[in-house]
């Protein structure tokens, strides 16, 4: 599972940079470092925690990636 955050020059002014969850499997396991920079091929997923049956938690299944560069 990573955290992906979106680039400080998408970020508007004064605001929080928004991130989101993202689960790779198999081969692209161990592939990203941090602060590297990519393009994410993959589906949007939506999952109940058992405990709380009224909030869904959502998160990309990669299906493939593109490094960038590292920042």
């Amino acid at each position: 599972m990573l955290k992906i955050q979106e680039t400080p020059e998408n970020i508007p002014t004064g605001e929080i940079p928004r991130s989101f969850q993202v689960l790779c499997d198999r081969v692209l396991v161990n592939r990203i470092s941090p602060g590297t920079r990519l393009n994410i091929i993959g589906v949007l997923s939506v999952f109940n925690k058992k405990d709380r049956e009224n909030v869904l938690n959502s998160f990309v299944r990669v299906l493939g990636n593109n490094h960038i560069k590292a920042i």
